[in-house]
């Protein structure tokens, strides 16, 4: 909320003749990360990718505000303290009155409920999956860090075929606009499990998904939709088979990952 305000503050604290390396430094690091996040159109999530310069923003706008205080006339001091503590005030308000959701824009407090979320089905999937087997996820951050399980980041992170593809016709949300197809999913990551983006309650639905056949590549998979509750979460993950397509249908029995339907 104060950046409008902060980064002309930190530009004073320049000096073109008498520039610290360190100041130097710092303020080319938060000026690379703004345009950064200009040339790739934001993110949908409130400040995350400006987490890296928040405080070299905010140390360099203290040391301008104190430039201006030491140039300016005695008259003109008072100036630059309204100035430095209009820029506390505006980033405080926040911290007390909170963020909101918009339609567009995921707010700090949400972020904080789905990693949280996200930490507990981490967790649980470290516990439970075998250590060779594949989880594709939307949200490739708390997850894999949690279970330290191999994960495909079906948005691309991770996969250079997915980066380089064009945006996915319909993709809306900044950072979000290249999506793994199911052949990427299936065939090239060899996916044991399917998260996506995270369905989750506080308990699990009365009734059950039916399992589907998808055919991909000339390949038959089995998909079966799974709900596990760890006792604070309930989520759903579709486990994934090749080995229960046979002749007449599905066959769960022959489902070989760890995690299978009950």
């Amino acid at each position: 909320y104060g950046l409008p305000l902060s980064l002309p503050l930190a530009l004073l604290a320049w000096r073109p003749r008498a520039a610290r390396p360190v100041a130097s430094l710092a303020l080319a690091t938060a000026l690379g990360q703004l345009a950064y996040l200009a040339a790739v159109g934001g993110d949908h999530f409130e400040y995350r990718l400006l987490d890296p310069v928040w405080p070299l923003v905010a140390v360099l706008a203290v040391a301008g505000a104190y430039r201006l205080f030491t140039l300016a006339s005695p008259v003109g001091r008072p100036v630059a303290a309204a100035a430095l503590g209009v820029v506390l005030v505006w980033n405080a308000v926040p911290a007390v009155a909170g963020f909101r959701d918009t339609p567009r824009v995921v707010s700090v407090e949400t972020e904080a409920l789905l990693c949280g979320v996200w930490d507990r089905i981490g967790t649980w999937l470290g516990r439970h999956a075998a250590r060779d087997e594949v989880v594709a996820l939307r949200p490739a951050g708390v997850i894999p860090y949690r279970s330290r399980l191999r994960c495909f980041d079906m948005l691309g992170l991770n996969d250079r075929a997915v980066a380089l593809r064009s945006p996915t016709r319909g993709e809306i949300v900044p950072g979000h606009l290249k999506t793994a197809t199911l052949e990427d999913v299936l065939v090239r990551a060899r996916a044991s499990y399917i998260l996506g983006d995270p369905v989750f309650a506080r308990h699990p639905p009365a009734s059950r998904e039916p399992p589907e056949i998808v055919e991909v590549d000339g390949r038959r998979f089995g998909l079966f939709p799974v709900w596990i509750d760890d006792g604070e979460v309930a989520f759903r993950i579709v486990v994934v088979s090749e080995a229960a397509v046979t002749s007449g249908g599905l066959d769960p029995s022959r489902i070989t990952t760890r995690i299978r339907p009950r």
